[in-house]
């Protein structure tokens, strides 16, 4: 591994727990024993890092949900298996890197960064969920159904939820795509 990705790689760690603001290039350099300007030799500045650390990190989700995604499972083991390799894999506080998304950095860096959430969240399950428009009551709008349903799920990915009351996915999926009563 190379330089620069050491530093990404940990920075991916102290964004995660701590989010943008709390974490400084300081900690970055200490944590790696390097100086500042060793990190400054590969990125411009602490919003660049965030940006590389949230490429790579949305890629690699993107690029498993669009492997689930294409896989011949029925489409309720698509969404289940979508859904926990989410669950599973998204270390990041979401709700913490909203705030500093929203809070913190400028709108070109808030864009980059809603571009990249879009592309490897939002589009893999708009596309799931496409591909059974034609299954969908009229009623339903389609852009809004894979953005509630990331939005249920967020609930399941929140490390400051206790999970231990909470239906198990397989479940919400169920009730998600059949609804409670009877036909």
């Amino acid at each position: 591994m190379n330089k620069k990705e050491d530093i990404i790689d940990y920075a991916t760690t102290l964004f995660m727990e701590q989010g943008y603001l709390a974490t400084s290039t300081r900690q970055i350099a200490k944590g790696l024993g390097i100086t500042q300007p060793a990190i400054y030799h590969h990125f411009q500045n602490k919003e660049d890092i965030y940006i590389q650390v949230l490429q790579k990190f949305t890629k690699k989700i993107g690029d498993n949900l669009y492997n689930f995604l294409n896989s011949s499972d029925s489409p309720e083991i698509i969404l289940v298996n979508m859904s926990e390799f989410l669950i599973q894999n998204h270390s990041m506080n979401f709700s913490l890197m909203m705030k500093d998304v929203n809070e913190e950095l400028p709108p070109e860096v808030s864009h980059k960064i809603f571009i990249l959430w879009q592309e490897n969240y939002f589009l893999p399950f708009y596309q799931f969920f496409d591909k059974l428009k034609h299954e969908m009551t009229e009623e339903i709008n389609l852009d809004n159904v894979p953005l509630h349903f990331l939005r249920v799920l967020a609930a399941y990915t929140d490390n400051n939820i206790n999970h231990n009351n909470q239906l198990p996915i397989k479940e919400m999926i169920h009730i998600f795509f059949f609804g409670i009563m009877k036909k």
